[in-house]
């Protein structure tokens, strides 16, 4: 089974991003990534091939996906229902940008080294697991700052644990489609390059030598969403940094990041975030005050 690359899209400035899935069963191409993955198993059974590991999964399960680690989650045949039977949360963090992080404090060579041990995979038992699927839960619930706070007690309990099992003897090298990756490459840059500009399929399509149809197949195929979604995520990353790091009115905001229109501006930002862009803001001013009384 040939594993295919996908790409995430978290840029240089995201420590981590998270994602919920609900659905009637887990049924994903056998695929990797360059970011970890830590993923809990809320509801649902089947079986997971992660590198060379083939076990049978089931509720409560947690497990930690390595950079570059083909996996997949597989529900059992029975398991398919038409009401939602899979529920899974999941936080994936670019190793580089962690280390990064924390290269200032004496910790930094600790998540080094643990990174490189972990990159095999592992899967979380005991007190360990059940504190994890409660931080996940509770990860996915805050925002802003107090959500970069229980990422980091994420991290600072996995890292302190011993409660685990590595799934792989010795990490599972992965032989890339390097002209489908250059495709890719070629794409994130463009887009990071312009996505301040009307972009529009077609163009992106030229980029990479493919006509709208095989292009629109290809991206969603490599990203898990159409080129207009990615576009606008990358828009509204970049928003929220705006946002962070700026008092400039929201007006401005929409525009320097390729909105022509506020009210479009308002709704996907809100779509993406659960929020609007002014109660994004003014949790952010909550959240420093707090900080600082």
């Amino acid at each position: 089974m040939k594993a295919i690359a996908v790409h995430l899209g978290i840029d240089s400035q995201t420590l981590f991003r998270i994602k919920e899935y609900r659905g009637t069963c887990f049924s994903t191409d056998y695929h990797y990534h360059s970011e970890f993955q830590l993923n809990h198993i809320v509801q649902g059974s089947g079986r997971r091939i992660i590198g060379d590991s083939i076990e049978n999964f089931a509720c409560g399960d947690i497990t930690l996906v390595g950079s570059d680690m083909p996996h997949v989650w597989q529900s059992q045949a029975a398991a398919a229902a038409p009401l939602p039977a899979a529920h899974s949360r999941a936080v994936y963090f670019s190793p580089t940008r962690l280390i990064e992080y924390f290269a200032p404090f004496s910790a930094g060579k600790e998540v080094e080294n643990w990174l490189m041990k972990m990159r095999q995979a592992a899967v979380f038992h005991g007190q360990t697991r059940d504190r994890l699927a409660f931080l996940l839960r509770k990860l996915h619930e805050e925002q802003s700052l107090a959500q970069a706070f229980v990422f980091l007690e994420i991290m600072r309990t996995m890292i302190g644990s011993d409660e685990y099992t590595l799934l792989n003897s010795q990490p599972v090298a992965v032989r890339p489609d390097s002209y489908d990756n250059q495709r890719i490459r070629t794409l994130t840059r463009f887009v990071g390059e312009h996505f301040r500009e009307p972009l529009s399929v077609e163009e992106a399509a030229s980029t990479v030598s493919l006509n709208k149809h095989a292009f629109c197949r290809f991206f969603k195929a490599r990203m898990g969403k159409t080129f207009t979604q990615y576009v606008n995520e990358i828009r509204i990353s970049h928003a929220c940094r705006l946002l962070r790091e700026n008092d400039w009115n929201i007006e401005v905001v929409a525009f320097d990041c390729g909105f022509n229109n506020l009210s479009h501006f308002n709704r996907h930002f809100k779509r993406l975030t659960g929020v609007t862009p002014k109660t994004f803001r003014d949790r952010l001013r909550a959240a420093r005050l707090a900080v600082i009384s």
